[in-house]
């Protein structure tokens, strides 16, 4: 490999291995637990998360909407699991038999968000 090649992949390198986010951001006063979803950061406000889970079995839903993966078993309710990703025009990552979920309050609902990653 070349000199040049080299210096072109080593700052490639530094610029992806960037700080990475904190799992809680001040966001005008306000907590919000950021995670990411098919390359995209989305946040919800601290005090409406009720829980973060590790991979979680999602069955789908047939004839269901973009952006709504299926549901998932969260204690011992069922709750809707929202695929962000599929809400923008690139679609929906591809499917997987279980992801990690964030499960927020939404009024009297419980709902979860598919996740890749969480910061802690």
């Amino acid at each position: 490999m070349s000199a040049d090649a080299r210096a072109v992949l080593e700052e490639r390198a530094r610029l992806l291995a960037g700080p990475e986010p904190t799992s809680i951001a001040e966001t005008g006063g306000r907590q919000l637990l950021v995670f990411e979803r098919a390359g995209e950061s989305y946040g919800l406000p601290l005090d409406q998360v009720i829980e973060a889970l590790p991979p979680t079995p999602v069955t789908p839903l047939p004839g269901a909407r973009a952006g709504l993966a299926g549901v998932a078993a969260h204690g011992a309710n069922v709750i809707a699991v929202v695929e962000l990703a599929g809400l923008r025009a690139a679609g929906p990552p591809a499917a997987r038999a279980a992801a990690p979920l964030v499960v927020a309050a939404a009024g009297d609902m419980e709902i979860g968000f598919l996740a890749d990653r969480m910061w802690a």
